[in-house]
């Protein structure tokens, strides 16, 4: 299995489904057909593209709120892509260290970006959000009535 391969064919099926409404399914078949992706790489693409479904609302929020004088809508549509997928990664997923999922998604970037700004946005837009997360005092550990959860 190639973990960069699935991720590369995960974001190439975002972005497809984002410009065109083409149903997943049927784009990842296809493209992994193109690529003579093996199937344990098509299956942690999909793996991935299920995951970005699933919580696609709350990765979009995550987005939104530090992509700053930038609405969802207005970041180009391969950027968006390479976001939605990586934040699944960091915040959802539970098996991929952030050094990685960061790392991949500049290296998509690189690569599928809109121009040579794409891997620096991206990479502020991941780093703001693990910042952010590193510095979020843990809710489990506030005493009751101090911002925990009810008990």
């Amino acid at each position: 299995m190639n973990r960069h391969q699935g991720r590369e064919l995960a974001m190439k099926v975002l972005y497809q489904r984002d410009v065109t409404g083409i149903a997943e399914a049927s784009l990842l078949d296809y493209l992994a057909e193109e690529e003579g992706a093996d199937p344990e790489t098509v299956d942690f693409a999909r793996s991935r593209l299920r995951g970005v479904t699933e919580h696609l609302r709350d990765i979009d929020g995550l987005i939104a709120g530090r992509a700053r004088g930038w609405s969802l809508e207005r970041l180009a549509a391969v950027d968006r892509a390479i976001l939605r997928l990586a934040v699944y990664e960091l915040r959802f997923a539970g098996d991929v260290p952030e050094a990685v999922a960061i790392d991949e998604a500049v290296e998509l970037a690189k690569t599928f970006g809109v121009d040579e700004n794409s891997p620096r946005f991206v990479n502020g837009i991941l780093g703001s959000l693990v910042q952010k997360a590193a510095t979020a005092p843990d809710a489990a550990a506030q005493p009751p009535g101090e911002g925990g959860p009810p008990r």
